[in-house]
Order: structure tokens, then C-alpha cells, then sequence
């Protein structure tokens, strides 16, 4: 009898071993697949029967991190940093984590033991600058109030943009469709247009953009002409009902032009320099019309993803080669959503320059001239 309990035993161990090692493989397989949001199910469940496993460990925190849940991928971040074997890229992305739930001291601890391990290290030193001098953010709080508007929902709604002063164009994954980004398990992104209100306090229902720019896959990012006939906008690499992929199965992003013909957005073609190697996106075209500027992870950058600017002519369609801004606005990390105003200031995203975590709003008001200063736009906006 004691002989039969032990093959039970042994069998019952041998069963929840290979069926966590099932797991993790899946786990895997969608972690590679850039499906994050289904590999944390697949992470969760393995690590509950498998606990310790190294590597599982960190890809489940980093996507936690990809999906931008810095409370969770400080939980995790924290237990793979325990471990001597742990990449040393870990203890970085621990600190970030800490700093984005805003535990300063401790997110400097952790970005002082990474650059112990890589001294050098530019978004490093710089993340570690902002841990330590994160008060110089919030000095000039009053200048600014930040009032959400009555358009937000649960789900994602960013990216605005205005079109011709009476209509606020955004993006947003408010309505459930048959079609789920397997990134963030959440419906894709379509762009949404409203109305301001006469006394311009509120904005009017939201409504899908008339024509042909709404795919079953994600558009976001639009920039309009000062006439309000032309459209960029960025989409998932999707046009006349073909997903295209990079050699590596990526989805990447293009930037697409539309024209305004009857009241509907038409005649929906991409931009010459698009690519389906990496990405092209987030357009804001100038006051004048005569320049784009955008994002892209095109080889040759500061790396991440940079910001560059192409001469354009509306009219010809005629296009010059595009320009990397330059190490001063760029940098190792993510410079994004780029947005020019009529007097020549750049506005952009970045979590690559000295911030207060994640993505922070940067100012560059000289952007033509000599000397140009980056300069964050600091609480509350931030």
C-alpha cells in the first residue's frame, strides 16, 4: 500500500511539473508573439506551480511594464532583482517601476546598483537625476490646471488634435469590436471626432470619422492641413484589406494621407518613406504646410523611437528625405506624439529626457535656432 502512495505521490509531482513547464512554453511562445496581456495569464498560472523560475519571472514583469502596469511589474521587478543570476537591465527597469509609483528614494537605490553594473549608461543617469531632483518638476505647479474633458472613457482615448477650430479629433478604443489587440487584450484604436460647444466649455458627442480611414486594426495620431482637405494620420500596416508584416511577423505602423471629398475622409494612400521593416507614425504637419514631423524606429536613430521632419509640398505631393532632429531632442529612449504649433514650438512625449516617470510633455521653443533647450512642462501637466 505505502509502495502504491508513493507512485501516486510521484506521479501527482511528475503531472503539475510538466503541466506548469506546458505553461510557461505557452507563456512563451505569446511573450514572443508580442501578445503580453495573454502571456500574463499563461506566467501567472505556470509560476503559481513553478514558483522561482527565473526567466518566467521577468517576462511576466516585463509585461507588465509593456502594458503599463508599473504597480505589478514593481511586485515582480522586485522579486527577479533578488536573484544574483537577474539580467542587470532588471535593477533599471525596478527603478522605473519605483518611479512611476512615485517612491523616489527607492528608485534611486536601484538605478545607482544598475549603473554599478553599467556606468554610462545615458537614460540611466539621467533617470537617476530625475529620482533625486524630482521637486524641480512641481516648482511652478500654479501655472497650469488640468480639467478632464467630458469625452474620456474607461478605455484608452488620447492623441488629440484640432480640426479646423470647431472639432477635436482623437483616437480611442471605447467601443468593443470583433477585433481585440492581443497586446493589451482591448478593442483597437479608431479616430473619433467632436464638436466643441458654442461657448467652447464642452465638447459634443463623440462620433467615428466619416470615410475611409477607420480599419479593423489601429489608427491614432492625425494632423490636418490649415484648409482642412488633407489628413495624415498613422494605422497598423493595413491598406486595401492586407495586413502587411515586417520579415521579424511584426505589425509595424505606417503613415497614411487622406483627402476630404464630399464630407468623408478618401482616397486613403501611405507615404512614400514608409517601410514595413519598422515604423512610421504620430504626423503633425506645420502651419505652413510645407513640413512633417513624425515618429520612427528607422535605422540610423538615436535609438528607440525618434523624432524626424520631411519637406512636403501638399499640392505636387512632392516629398524631400526625411531628417532625424537630433541628439539634443532624441535620445536612447522614446521620443513620441510630436505636435508643432503656429509659432514654430515643438511639443513631444519622451521618457528618455529628465522626468517624473513614463512619458512627461517636453517644450523646444527654438527649434529652427541655434542652442536648443528641451524643457519639461513639469506638474501638473506632467
Amino acid at each position: 500500500m505505502k509502495n502504491i502512495r508513493y507512485v501516486l505521490i510521484v506521479a501527482l509531482l511528475f503531472s503539475v511539473g510538466t503541466s506548469a513547464i506546458a505553461q510557461l512554453k505557452r507563456a512563451n511562445r505569446r511573450f514572443d508573439q508580442l501578445a503580453y496581456a495573454r502571456a500574463i495569464f499563461l506566467y501567472e498560472k505556470g509560476l503559481k506551480k513553478k514558483s522561482g523560475n527565473l526567466e518566467a519571472m521577468a517576462r511576466l514583469a516585463d509585461c507588465y511594464r509593456l502594458t503599463s502596469d508599473s504597480k505589478h511589474a514593481e511586485n515582480w521587478y522586485k522579486q527577479v532583482t533578488k536573484n544574483r543570476k537577474s539580467d542587470p537591465k532588471n535593477c533599471f527597469y525596478y527603478g522605473q517601476a519605483l518611479m512611476n509609483n512615485r517612491k523616489w528614494e527607492e528608485a534611486s537605490k536601484w538605478f545607482e546598483k544598475y549603473l554599478d553594473k553599467k556606468p554610462g549608461d545615458k537614460l540611466a543617469e539621467r533617470a537617476l537625476w530625475s529620482s533625486k531632483n524630482h521637486h524641480e518638476f512641481v516648482r511652478d505647479s500654479s501655472l497650469y490646471t488640468v480639467v478632464p474633458t467630458n469625452l474620456n472613457t474607461a478605455e484608452a482615448d488620447f492623441g488629440p488634435s484640432f480640426y479646423m477650430d470647431k472639432e477635436l479629433v482623437f483616437a480611442s478604443a471605447r467601443k468593443p469590436g470583433r477585433f481585440e489587440h492581443s497586446w493589451t487584450n482591448r478593442s483597437f484604436l479608431d479616430l473619433y471626432r467632436a464638436d466643441f460647444s458654442a461657448n467652447r466649455q464642452g465638447l459634443g458627442e463623440a462620433k467615428r470619422l466619416d470615410g475611409q480611414v477607420n480599419s479593423k486594426l489601429h489608427e491614432g495620431g492625425q494632423t490636418f492641413s490649415s484648409d482642412g482637405q488633407v489628413m495624415f494620420f498613422s494605422r497598423n500596416n493595413f491598406h486595401r484589406g492586407k495586413v502587411g508584416h515586417s520579415s521579424e511577423g511584426v505589425v509595424r505602423l505606417k503613415t497614411f494621407r487622406a483627402d476630404l471629398k464630399g464630407g468623408k475622409w478618401k482616397n486613403v494612400t501611405g507615404i512614400p518613406f514608409n517601410d514595413d521593416e519598422y515604423s512610421i507614425g504620430h504626423p503633425s504637419l506645420s502651419s505652413d504646410g510645407k513640413t512633417l514631423y513624425f515618429v520612427s524606429d528607422m535605422p540610423g536613430g538615436e535609438g528607440g523611437t525618434d523624432l524626424y521632419k520631411v519637406k512636403l509640398s501638399l499640392k505636387e505631393e512632392l516629398w524631400g528625405e526625411p531628417e532625424n532632429l537630433g541628439p539634443e531632442i532624441n535620445t536612447s529612449g522614446n521620443e513620441m506624439f510630436p505636435w508643432i504649433s503656429q509659432d514654430g514650438h515643438l511639443y513631444f512625449a519622451s521618457d528618455g529626457h529628465e522626468g517624473l516617470g513614463g512619458l512627461d510633455i517636453f517644450q523646444v521653443k527654438n527649434l529652427a535656432g541655434n542652442g536648443i533647450k528641451v524643457s519639461n512642462m513639469g506638474y501638473p501637466i506632467n
